[in-house]
């Protein structure tokens, strides 16, 4: 077995005092506690950070003879340290396995450290963290406690290849690099493949890469020591995206920061963009202002012709459009003959409109208002024309047909045949 890291207790546990309970709240938990009411208890233990030790044993041992199992949780939660040691080194095989599933069966992350501290760890059975593990692993999909559950049970328990291949997974998750550096021991982390089922949740492509995985997800310290296992922070994925772009993507600074010593700025993906124009389509300005500062193009141009001035216009983000026209050539136009200001325009982006005028020179932004206006007033004219035809041509087909359908006047004044 590997030997566990060494976890501290929960802040709850450390930076406040425990609360000690007068007799009237006592007695109400307690009344809680045996019908198993967990509403109630939920209601007297609010404001109530953590238990001392001799309120937590008594709760947590009339807990467990009574079968309370609602309450459980709920008392684990704010059971001390000590308190809980005592119970665990007291009660049958049984009884500590009770209070295991309970922590596990409600992913109590805060609560496992205290639970497996030096003293009861290896209380428990092999078959408990097999479980555990097991459950926790099953939890993590699309639950971050079930990630950090699993990370934390690894070290207990003897996981199977294709578990560690998952906690691998749940090591991203959870931003844990210990948990990612004992999965690598079994894991061939440059083989690793994302499955469908991966896939589907992080929005990649199913057979993505473990580093670019990494580089949306992960931590900062997590993609450095990435890198110094040798991950190439210049691969391409199959969409042509390298680890600096997917970062970029994810609005995650922190490992595009780490990223960018080995990357090329002007590496462009399958559509031609760089990690400028994805960044300049976020919702975020720190990771533009990180490439810029890098020596990042902001002329740059996609496929479409489009610069990541245009991108951030696309998607009316104001701090980029602010950031970006500050230091874009604004002459610049794509494919269809379409620059900056054109496109903002077009998209009714009023608020980049008033940025990209602010950012020329006056004579440079009457230019730019006039050729607009020569641009999109002769289309939106002829637009309003075509509109005005096709409404008069609906009236007068409505009306025909009303003709049509109108009963003849002569017909009802004809004398009947004898």
């Amino acid at each position: 077995m590997t030997q566990p890291r060494t976890h501290s207790p929960d802040l709850a546990n450390s930076s406040a005092g425990p609360s000690t309970l007068d007799e009237q709240t006592l007695s109400a938990l307690k009344t809680d506690v045996m019908a198993n009411d967990q509403n109630c208890l939920s209601d007297h233990l609010e404001g109530i950070s953590w238990l001392d030790a001799q309120s937590s044993k008594e709760l947590l041992t009339l807990a467990l003879n009574a079968d309370a199992g609602e309450c459980l949780s709920l008392l684990l939660r704010v059971a001390d340290e000590h308190g809980l040691a005592e119970i665990i080194q007291s009660r049958t095989p049984a009884a500590r396995s009770v209070l295991f599933c309970a922590a596990i069966d409600n992913l109590l992350v805060d609560v496992l450290p205290r639970m497996l501290s030096p003293s009861t760890a290896d209380l428990f059975t092999t078959e408990d963290f097999a479980w555990a593990l097991k459950k926790t692993l099953k939890a993590s999909r699309g639950d971050a406690r079930g990630d950090e559950a699993a990370v934390f049970l690894a070290p207990w328990c003897s996981p199977s290849k294709e578990q560690w291949t998952q906690i691998a997974s749940c090591s991203i998750f959870a931003q844990d690099l210990p948990a990612l550096l004992l999965a690598q021991k079994t894991v061939d982390l440059p083989a690793w493949r994302m499955n469908s089922y991966l896939a589907d949740l992080t929005g990649f492509a199913e057979g993505a890469d473990f580093f670019s995985f990494a580089a949306t997800t992960g931590s900062r310290e997590q993609i450095e020591w990435l890198l110094g296992q040798g991950f190439d922070a210049q691969q391409q994925d199959i969409t042509g995206q390298t680890p600096l772009m997917l970062a970029t993507g994810a609005c995650e600074t922190d490992n595009a920061q780490a990223l960018l010593p080995f990357s090329d700025l002007e590496a462009a993906d399958a559509t031609g963009r760089t990690a400028l124009s994805i960044a300049a389509a976020t919702h975020s300005d720190e990771t533009a202002r990180l490439l810029l500062a890098a020596g990042a193009n902001p002329n740059h141009q996609d496929q479409e012709g489009k610069t990541p001035l245009v991108h951030a216009i696309a998607s009316h983000v104001a701090d980029n459009i602010r950031l970006l026209a500050a230091v874009s050539d604004q002459s610049v136009s794509d494919r269809e003959g379409l620059t900056a200001f054109d496109h903002a325009v077009e998209q009714e982006c009023w608020e980049a409109v008033e940025i990209l005028i602010a950012a020329l020179p006056a004579q440079d932004a009457m230019a730019a208002v006039f050729q607009a206006a020569g641009r999109f007033i002769p289309v939106a004219a002829g637009r309003a024309a075509r509109e005005q035809e096709a409404v008069q041509l609906r009236a007068q087909i409505t009306e025909a047909r009303l003709a049509a359908c109108a009963p003849d006047p002569a017909a009802s004044t004809r004398a009947p045949r004898l």
